[in-house]
């Protein structure tokens, strides 16, 4: 980037690649990892269409205010039979997969504009 902090179309270019590797082993990370939770059940945490009621509620939060979460939802888990590292497991999935959503829209939305 020059003195005035403008990137030019190359520069950004390359970040947004960078960027875009990173979310990628991120999510395969997040997805693919060995876990107390099975695959499926952290695609669906990631895509936010958790079948299971309880979860699905938890998992809606964590995609629009996870800040919001509360100590007894978290107990609520556990009394429904989820581990914490499940718990953990199914938070990480449900945030990484509400920030690809948004990460990959505001991609989709410079390429739209012509940016890069």
């Amino acid at each position: 980037s020059g003195s005035d902090g403008v990137v030019d179309g190359m520069e950004a270019a390359e970040r947004l690649k960078r960027l875009s590797s990173a979310a990628t082993a991120l999510t395969r990370a997040v997805l693919e990892s060995a876990a107390d939770t099975s695959r499926e059940v952290r695609r669906e945490a990631f895509d936010g269409s958790v079948r299971d009621a309880g979860v699905a509620g938890y998992v809606a939060l964590v995609e629009r205010e996870a800040r919001l979460v509360t100590d007894s939802q978290l107990t609520q888990l556990r009394q429904e039979g989820l581990s914490k590292d499940a718990i953990f497991e199914v938070t990480a999935a449900a945030a990484v997969g509400a920030a690809r959503r948004r990460f990959d829209a505001g991609v989709a939305m410079v390429h739209c504009e012509g940016g890069l």
